[in-house]
């Protein structure tokens, strides 16, 4: 999911709301929400007003499709407005970041390896270094893999 500005004009609130521009409008005259002075409305205000006329027009705990479809709405928004709010951050940002993280350690695991080699003639030591760089290697793989798939759940 794209990243969600924190001020943005009628044709982006479109885009990020899903909606069109004359129900964004209803929104928007039914809680006096204004632009600013620089033509653009608060995104945050925005998303969390109509979400909250979402959830009172959906009503009780009507399983009706429309009710089902509203609250869909209002979950999707709140997602937008999580990640507005820096709460919520797209997994693959995550996944990318933890990949740049394993290169950089591994590069400082060889480094590792090639300061013992260098500083010692006692091969055990180099065999010692290989084998903590390896299981350390391999712990920081399985943690990262953890952290992936509880992201995906």
């Amino acid at each position: 999911m794209a990243s969600v500005p924190k001020r943005a004009g009628m044709n982006d609130l479109e885009d990020i709301v899903g909606m069109s521009h004359v129900s964004i409008r209803k929104h928007l005259r039914k809680a006096k929400i204004v632009k600013g002075k620089d033509g653009r409305y608060d995104v945050e205000l925005v998303l969390a007003t109509i979400k909250r006329h979402q959830e009172e027009s959906a009503g009780g705990s009507d399983d009706s499709a429309r009710s089902r479809k509203t609250k869909l709405e209002c979950d999707l928004l709140q997602v937008k407005l999580d990640q507005l709010r820096g709460e919520l951050v797209p997994v693959g940002e995550v996944e990318d970041m933890l990949r740049e993280m394993c290169d950089v350690f591994k590069g400082a695991l060889e480094l590792y390896v090639q300061y013992v080699a260098t500083e010692t003639a006692d091969p055990a030591q180099v065999k010692q270094a290989e084998q903590i760089r390896d299981r350390t290697r391999s712990q920081v793989v399985s943690m990262v893999g953890e952290l992936i798939s509880d992201a995906e759940e």
